[in-house]
């Protein structure tokens, strides 16, 4: 019996479905129970790669993050003493992350690609997914401090531009480093509740029941009257600070489009003289 019910990715508070990684790993355990081992190791395994070449991917968008801020500061007759630490100690952390990279990189063509291979290859990848995450708080910060300096103290009609364009860096960035984390946790999901890449009872997920146990429930096919309940699990990918910046961004357009569009019929109604 496998339980979906709590799988599945969420995009408005109506809507859900399964996205292709969801959908793969559910596929997965059904390898598992027809002994299908090598497809399960090579999800893991495409998770992990896929892992590693979006690491990689990050260096341009955050080099275009981080150029675009430059083009912002020379608008700027002095920048703040708490956003240039921030701006140092971030990319004293990127060169970090780019080090990283590249070892790691070595590190997983190296590695083993059974079963023990993976989980150890998982194990030195994680730092990959960690610092990744840190960076997008870091962007995240840096921009709102810049931004912040530039609104009140830039000169010339080229910052609100750059504003902007900054933006779309930092949105790219971030995109491109949720990325890594996202991957990275598909491959932890698998090896998290099928260690030794077997189907085993898994709380709240899946459970293999006999005749003897389906009779005893009056042959219901009820997945939860069988797997029992999953633990509640945070959706790390959930960034409550950014939905909410987005949802500002957006209502600030809207009340600009607004008040053209206001100013735009009280000038009809003047010309028809109403």
């Amino acid at each position: 019996m496998v339980d979906a019910r709590n799988i599945f990715t969420r995009i408005t508070r109506k809507i859900y479905h399964f996205s292709p990684e969801q959908t793969r790993n559910l596929t997965s355990i059904f390898w598992l129970y027809r002994g299908k081992t090598d497809r399960f190791l090579g999800l893991v395994e495409n998770y992990l790669q896929s892992t590693v070449d979006a690491t990689k991917a990050t260096n341009r968008p955050i080099e275009d993050f981080l150029q675009t801020y430059d083009d912002l500061v020379a608008w700027i007759d002095e920048v703040a003493e708490e956003t240039a630490k921030t701006h140092d100690q971030m990319v004293a952390d990127i060169n970090s992350f780019n080090d990283s990279i590249i070892e790691k990189d070595s590190v997983w063509k190296a590695s083993a690609r059974d079963n023990a291979g993976l989980i150890a290859a998982a194990s030195k990848l994680e730092p990959l997914a960690k610092n990744s995450s840190d960076l997008i708080k870091q962007i995240d910060q840096l921009s709102k401090l810049i931004e912040k300096q530039a609104k009140h103290g830039g000169k010339g009609r080229e910052v609100n531009k750059i504003i902007k364009n900054l933006d779309i860096a930092r949105k790219k960035a971030v995109e491109h480093l949720r990325q890594v984390h996202y991957i990275f946790n598909q491959a932890q999901w698998l090896q998290y509740r099928f260690p030794d890449a077997e189907l085993r009872d898994v709380e709240g997920l899946v459970k293999l029941v006999d005749h003897a146990e389906l009779a005893d429930n009056d042959w219901s096919l009820t997945p939860g009257r069988y797997v029992g309940v999953a633990p509640e699990e945070e959706d790390e990918n959930f960034d409550f600070e950014q939905t909410l910046r987005d949802i500002h961004l957006e209502l600030a357009n809207l009340n600009n489009e607004a008040a053209v569009l206001a100013a735009q019929i009280q000038k009809n109604f003047e010309e028809l003289r109403i």
